[in-house]
């Protein structure tokens, strides 16, 4: 897959693919990039996917060109143990 002109043996960077998928939407940068709680933006979502999976980045690197917080989190059963 070729991300804005780019040489197909290279991994396309996670702004191409926002800046490509902002053309193919027909939505500006910003609205891809801004995330509200209970509002649906399915190009946000596709763009993300696409930054996982054909993109190669971890989902650490995707939250932090989004914008997304890390919410510390523990699960029940790691909550319920001491240390």
């Amino acid at each position: 897959m070729n991300f804005a002109g780019e040489d197909e043996s290279r991994q396309p960077t996670i702004n191409s693919i926002i800046d490509i998928s902002a053309q193919f939407f027909d939505v500006n940068i910003p609205s891809l990039r801004c995330g509200k709680r209970g509002k649906r933006n399915l190009p946000r979502a596709i763009t993300m996917a696409l930054c996982h999976q054909p993109g190669g980045y971890s989902l650490e690197e995707i939250a932090e060109a989004f914008g997304v917080r890390q919410r510390p989190y523990r699960s029940p059963y790691a909550a319920s143990r001491p240390g």
